[in-house]
């Protein structure tokens, strides 16, 4: 299926209006995206790979870092032990 399909089957605008509509600039690329996933879940043993490696490779939250900076510099609170 052309991704153009894809978007006409799903009720989405044709490429060619997509690339003319500012907010919708990236649709193509997400469909892409989303097509290759798709692929991607369809190989347990591959989507297991990189979704180990995903979490592997994943750091501090940012929000855990936000929250960290809020509670030192505006709140003035210490972290609690959690053990």
């Amino acid at each position: 299926m052309t991704l153009n399909r894809f978007w006409r089957s799903r009720g989405c605008a044709h490429h060619d209006e997509v690339e003319s509509d500012r907010h919708l600039a990236d649709l193509t690329g997400y469909g892409a995206a989303q097509q290759r996933m798709g692929e991607l879940y369809g190989d347990p043993e591959a989507w297991t790979r990189k979704f180990i490696l995903n979490i592997a490779a994943s750091g501090k939250f940012s929000s855990d870092r936000t929250i960290a900076e809020y509670a030192n510099e505006i709140w003035n609170v210490k972290a609690c032990s959690t053990e």
